[in-house]
């Protein structure tokens, strides 16, 4: 259950999910996956999407073909805001830099 929620995580990291729509489409409760998923990886459904999110948008950016807006968008990041606040906390630097 857990592979597979991380799977479902890594293919559709740029859509909007949420708990209750991974936990739906592998037939369980929200609770219960979130308790399997804490109780395998030490951390939250939430947690690893926006790591999976964070490492896609840095190997775009990388690449320097899109720009930071469309990273952002690409990766499920709603705000512009949102993800430069995100990407510092969890590289140091802001995207640009990247």
């Amino acid at each position: 259950m857990v592979s597979e929620a991380r799977e479902i995580l890594r293919r559709r990291y740029g859509e909007r999910l949420s708990l209750e729509l991974i936990a739906g489409e592998l037939n369980i409760s929200p609770r219960l996956l979130s308790l399997r998923f804490r109780e395998i990886t030490g951390g939250t459904v939430h947690a690893e999407l926006e790591e999976i999110r964070l490492a896609a948008a840095r190997r775009m950016l990388k690449s320097r073909t899109l720009p930071v807006k469309a990273v952002a968008s690409d990766c499920g990041f709603p705000s512009l805001e949102n993800f430069y606040r995100r990407y510092r906390r969890r590289y140091g630097t802001t995207p640009r830099s990247a």
